[in-house]
């Protein structure tokens, strides 16, 4: 009689150096796994770091270069404002005093000046790219920049309050032609000569303009130091993350 000899049903059990061996297997693969993934995240982090301070230093080139021009511009305004003031009110009704007096008071008129910052990528540092940023030196170099442009912002609605004031005043008693469309206009050079530049020829009228003048060139010469402050940050921060972030 032939003989079948059955397969044993029964496993042979694992003992514990087989147990140990899979479970460190396993725990090895996640553990590379972690690893490769928080690698690759660093990596996605740093290009995306690199990319904010790149944008923060290109928005900064653009409003050092504003800011220069804007001084040679509000320091040009600021001279001419505190000419007309010292012209006393009583001079006025000489013509060639008047010629003077619309000369200085014309380019003001015409350009009361402005400032516009560049402001996307501090935009997008604010809404969340300062999570990004793993140097804290940077973050605080980068917002206390930002937080002397940002007063500039403010400034130029006091400049812009009170330019509306002093337009407003030069209207009501002075003839006034077209304002001149920009710096280089050859308008700013024209002097009405032995014209009658006012209509109203009161004294409280022209008291009133005076003010406003005043007010105007004291808003300009506050403005001239803080710009020339910001400017100066702006270049050091400038410095300074290219410096970091080994950029030329």
């Amino acid at each position: 009689m032939e003989v079948h000899h059955h397969p044993d049903l029964h496993h042979k059990k694992k003992n514990f150096k087989e147990y140990f061996l899979e479970f460190l297997m396993i725990f090895l693969a996640v553990t590379l796994g972690f690893f490769a993934e928080s690698f690759r995240e660093h990596l996605v982090n740093k290009e995306k770091e690199n990319h904010y301070i790149q944008s923060v230093i290109s928005d900064l080139r653009a409003d050092t270069l504003n800011l220069h021009y804007n001084l040679k511009h509000e320091r040009r305004e600021y001279e001419m404002l505190d000419s007309a003031f010292k012209i006393p009110i009583e001079k006025l009704g000489d013509m060639n005093v008047q010629d003077t007096f619309f000369h200085y008071v014309f380019r003001y008129y015409s350009l009361p000046g402005e400032f516009d910052q560049k402001e996307n990528a501090i935009m997008q540092l604010r809404a969340g790219g300062f999570n990004i940023i793993s140097n804290s030196s940077v973050i605080d170099s980068i917002n206390t920049t930002y937080s002397s442009l940002d007063i500039l912002k403010e400034n130029l609605k006091y400049l812009q309050s009170n330019y509306n004031d002093f337009a407003h005043a030069a209207q009501n008693i002075m003839r006034l032609p077209k304002p001149a469309a920009t710096w280089h206009d050859s308008t700013l050079t024209i002097i009405p000569e032995n014209k009658e530049i006012f209509f109203v020829n009161s004294n409280v009228e022209k008291e009133r303009l005076y003010n406003f003048i005043r007010n105007s060139a004291g808003s300009f010469k506050t403005d001239m130091i803080e710009k020339e402050q910001a400017s100066k940050m702006a270049t050091s921060l400038i410095i300074y993350l290219q410096k970091q972030y080994h950029l030329k």
